[in-house]
């Protein structure tokens, strides 16, 4: 019976651990899902009118021109549902109700996605090539 006890309390110890791992993961992270309507420009990868998911993970300053956001066909952020990966350079705005975008059109009739900004956040995210 001791052992059943002890085997319960490893198991719970472990799921509590990995909860926290995992909340630990996503407090460092922003996401939004968004519909472009014409096709825009990112680090010269072209993101083709419809619907996709933006991540956002916060990273260290030693990590400083890694990528930072990351663009996904959705349902889901997977290696394989990635269209483009840049980096991010925060400044801060006025605080923003829904997720903002900010795009300057290209001669050829797309635009070029400038930065972004997440839903209840003041800070901007100005879109940059990876080092």
């Amino acid at each position: 019976m001791t052992s059943k006890v002890i085997a319960g309390m490893i198991s719970a110890l472990f799921v509590l651990a990995l909860l926290g791992w995992t909340l630990h993961a996503k407090a460092g992270q922003q996401q939004a899902t968004f519909e472009l309507s014409r096709d825009h420009k990112v680090d010269g990868v072209v993101l083709k009118a419809g619907k996709y998911l933006l991540v956002h993970q916060s990273h260290d300053a030693e990590h400083v021109g890694d990528a930072c956001m990351f663009f996904y066909q959705p349902p889901r952020s997977s290696e394989r549902n990635e269209v483009a990966r840049l980096h991010c350079r925060v400044s801060s705005g006025a605080e923003v109700k829904g997720f903002t975008r900010r795009a300057l059109p290209l001669p050829d009739g797309t635009l070029q996605l400038k930065s972004v900004q997440f839903a209840g956040s003041r800070e901007v995210h100005e879109l940059m090539a990876v080092n």
